[in-house]
């Protein structure tokens, strides 16, 4: 006798009952997750009881019925999750698409069309801001263009029969001749070398100058955030980049891999500055004694005085302050790495200066060898980064 195929049971040779049941969907492929359980004889009922209650519709139009936009956005950042984008990333796309869970996010995903997408571009640059205010055109973009993600996402999943996004036009970002010129006065000229060192004077008396001189000489803020003392070899005057620590949600930091694979690298540290971090070390270890903490050598350089960990947005803040009271011009972090590759050019060659940076390919090869350390440790050993009287 041939068994009904659309019977929820079946009956086992040893008269034992077996169902599968479909218990969900993966989030990013649509495949249904199915669960298998068997009862023991004379158990038919428990079988399709079991079977009833964990079974979800496998009928697409049905099963996804349900879904809002706000399901299908967090089932896509899931996806850039398990691709392993880098967490800044994630965070700017998450930031970005804030604005269609906002607006559309209790919507069902099915009934979302492109009408309503393009009165949404509208409303978001007429009075999108949180008071009501319009936004600016890139921020606009960016918001369209994560949008546009999201719904190609859930077409190709399945979840929707057509991309209602496709036909929906990018908004290209226009600057006002007003505008233009603000950009052109306020465009970022650099530090000179006096400038330069000036900061670094103006933070010698900080907790973190060794940080701050680090920071002068080009790594990156995540780079340093990352570092622990562990990474220092005070015997060979080395300092290892090998992670990083960044802000991945406002208030949140999380340690992640460099940047890149050739942002791995250990570079020899110049005397004074070598010098300055035995003394930040030292202080370090007279703060967490007077505080009743332990010392752990494996604590991040960049910490507050009880040895937790210092937000990476706070060292962000303090440079600010210091930039500030020394009457600098203001630059971000990052434009410090800028005028570090900048100010080295005139010194150093290219090679040297993008291995120091951790941009250079031979960082990656075997062609990377002794005579390239030496070369890096011979441009150390001619940089003065202590500010002197």
């Amino acid at each position: 006798m041939t068994r009904d195929a659309t019977e929820p049971v079946r009956k086992l040779p040893d008269g034992r009952w077996r169902t599968r049941a479909t218990i969900g969907y993966h989030p990013v492929t649509g495949k249904q997750i199915r669960k298998m359980r068997t009862f023991p004889a004379n158990h038919k009922r428990e079988a399709l009881k079991w079977f009833r209650e964990n079974s979800v519709s496998t009928d697409s139009s049905v099963a996804y019925a349900k879904m809002t936009v706000s399901d299908a956005v967090d089932n896509w950042l899931k996806s850039l999750a398990i691709a392993d984008k880098h967490p800044n990333t994630l965070r700017n796309y998450r930031d970005a698409i804030g604005y269609l869970r906002r607006d559309m996010g209790s919507s069902k995903l099915t009934a979302v069309g492109t009408t309503n997408l393009i009165g949404w571009v509208e409303e978001l640059r007429k009075s999108g801001g949180s008071r009501g205010q319009a936004l600016s055109s890139e921020t606009v973009r960016l918001a369209v263009n994560t949008a546009k993600m999201v719904f190609e996402f859930a077409h190709t999943a399945g979840w929707i029969s057509r991309d209602p996004a496709a036909p929906v036009p990018t908004p290209s970002q226009k600057r006002t001749p007003q505008k233009q010129q603000q950009k052109k006065q306020k465009q970022w000229r650099g530090w000179t070398v006096a400038e330069r060192d000036l900061f670094r004077a103006a933070a010698a008396d900080h907790r973190l100058h060794g940080l701050f001189l680090l920071s002068t000489l080009g790594l990156r803020r995540g780079e340093v955030a990352g570092l622990r003392w562990t990474d220092i070899d005070f015997d060979a005057n080395t300092i290892a980049i090998e992670r990083a620590r960044v802000e991945i949600a406002p208030g949140t930091d999380e340690e992640v891999p460099t940047k890149t694979e050739r942002s791995d690298r250990t570079l020899p540290l110049p005397e004074d500055l070598a010098g300055v971090l035995r003394v930040m070390k030292r202080r370090q270890q007279e703060e967490r004694l007077g505080l009743g903490v332990s010392w752990a050598d494996d604590s991040y350089l960049m910490s507050v005085e009880t040895g937790e960990p210092m937000r990476v947005r706070s060292y962000s803040q303090t440079f600010a302050r210091i930039v500030k009271r020394a009457g600098l011009p203001p630059i971000t972090l990052r434009d410090l790495r800028s005028v570090s590759v900048s100010l080295m050019r005139s010194e150093y060659p290219a090679h040297l200066i993008a291995a120091w940076h951790g941009h250079s390919e031979t960082l990656m090869k075997d062609t990377y060898t002794n005579v390239h350390r030496d070369d890096l440790a011979a441009m150390a050993q001619t940089m003065r980064v202590v500010a002197h009287e």
